[in-house]
């Protein structure tokens, strides 16, 4: 049995090393897939543990710190149900889709009961900061509160109450800001001059930030973007010219593979040579 290669499946990318480190455990053991389709996935894992330790007698508690650890990453695997597995054939991870092609096979690979979120993971050729925004024509489904610095947003923010997904701020106010810092910070929502938060005139600038504008930039510890692009609801139509307006914000020649997917499904492999 050949080792399984890495697919993006729509994963947070703060998962994606998780990920890896899934996959090589998998692939050191040479697991079979038809070993996760049981209903008692614990009892499997669990037998998986007792394996690798080399004592089928041992229990958890009996284990040593060692046993434990592998015990650990044994429960890691993620555990893919028939139906997934089904679709992600279909989906045939191998291939590179076009455009258009990607964006038909989604919609009959989506089968969530939901209107769920369709998502694009774009891995650049190398790590840098890019941050900026797509003006997508038909927004991507999620509406954005935008709030101005002023003393009743400091008091909330002071009582911790975040109430808002853009904080719009005038350069004289960012040392009153600077002390939030600890709270805005992790929610990236400080307001910076690369996305534009910093300006003369907030209540001005506040029109331009509609529910048609979003944020990408890359993660913090791994050359990635995230985005949200539409609903499932929107159809091949928008979802396309959604698509287009991305890539034309972001630099084509930056990137390095684009993954397309919905919320619960296998994702696709989008073929760049004709985006260039």
């Amino acid at each position: 049995m050949g080792e399984k290669a890495i697919i993006i499946d729509n994963r947070e990318p703060e998962e994606v090393q998780d990920l890896q480190q899934d996959l090589q455990y998998e692939n050191k053991h040479q697991f079979k897939d038809n070993e996760f389709d049981t209903t008692d996935g614990f009892a499997e894992l669990e037998a998986l543990r007792k394996k690798e330790a080399g004592n089928s007698d041992k229990t958890v508690e009996d284990s040593t710190s060692e046993d434990k650890k592998t015990f650990k990453k044994a429960r890691k695997i993620k555990v893919r149900s028939k139906k997934f597995k089904a679709l992600k054939k279909s989906a045939q991870k191998q291939k590179k889709y076009d455009l258009n092609e990607a964006v038909e096979k989604l919609l009959t690979l989506s089968k969530e009961k939901f209107d769920s979120s369709i998502e694009l993971n774009v891995v650049l050729k190398k790590e840098e900061a890019l941050t900026g925004r797509i003006a997508l024509p038909h927004g991507n489904g999620k509406t954005k509160r935008v709030a101005i610095f002023n003393e009743q947003t400091e008091e909330d923010i002071k009582n911790k109450k975040i109430n808002f997904d853009i904080l719009l701020a005038k350069k004289e106010d960012m040392g009153k800001i600077a002390r939030y810092a600890k709270i805005l910070g992790p929610k990236g929502l400080m307001p910076n001059p690369k996305n534009n938060t910093i300006v003369a005139e907030p209540e001005k600038a506040a029109q331009a930030f509609d529910n048609k504008s979003i944020e990408y930039k890359t993660e913090k510890k791994a050359p990635l973007i995230h985005l949200v692009i539409g609903k499932k609801s929107f159809g091949k139509e928008k979802l396309l010219e959604n698509l287009e307006a991305t890539f034309k914000t972001i630099n084509i020649k930056k990137i390095k593979a684009v993954a397309i997917g919905s919320s619960m499904s296998p994702s696709l492999t989008i073929d760049l040579s004709n985006l260039e």
